[in-house]
C-alpha cells in the first residue's frame, strides 16, 4: 500500500482535528459511557472477565494514537521507531498537562502516556510493514 504525501498530510489533518475534539472535550462524560457500554457488549458476547473498562480504554487510546505515526510516517518517513515514540510521548504529556490545568472535569492519567505512546510507536510499525519492498 501506497500513501501520498498530499492524502497522508490531508488524513492526518482531519486526524488530528478529530483527536484534537475527542482529548479536549470538557468532560469525559461521553468516552467513559462508550467503554461501559461496549464493555457490557462484550461481556454479553461472552469476553474473558479481564476484558475491563479500564483494558478497553486502554486500548482504545492505543488506537487513538496509532494514526498519528501511520500517516506521519508517510511525511517523515526518515524519523526512526524512537523518533515517533517520542512524538506520542511528548504529545500525551501535552494533552494530559492541559487537560490538568484548564479542564477540570476530565482527570490526567498515567495509563494514557504508556498507552497513546504505544499507540504511535505501532502506528510506525504498521506504517513500515505496508511499505512496498524495494528490490536491489
Amino acid at each position: 500500500m501506497t500513501v501520498s504525501r498530499r492524502t497522508a498530510a490531508g488524513t492526518l489533518g482531519v486526524y488530528v482535528l478529530v483527536a484534537g475534539f475527542i482529548v479536549f472535550w470538557p468532560s469525559s462524560d461521553v468516552a467513559s459511557e462508550s467503554v461501559d457500554l461496549l464493555h457490557a457488549a462484550l461481556l454479553e458476547l461472552g469476553a474473558p472477565a479481564w476484558v475491563s473498562p479500564d483494558a478497553i480504554e486502554f486500548v482504545t487510546n492505543v488506537l487513538l494514537f496509532m494514526p498519528l505515526s501511520f500517516f506521519g510516517s508517510a511525511l517523515r518517513p526518515q524519523w526512526s521507531w524512537l523518533a515517533w515514540g517520542l512524538v506520542g510521548l511528548v504529545t500525551t504529556i501535552a494533552v494530559e498537562g492541559i487537560q490538568m490545568l484548564l479542564l477540570l472535569d476530565r482527570t490526567p492519567e498515567a495509563a494514557d502516556l504508556v498507552a497513546n505512546t504505544v499507540g504511535s510507536l505501532l502506528g510506525f510499525g504498521v506504517a513500515v510493514g505496508t511499505r512496498p519492498k524495494v528490490r536491489d
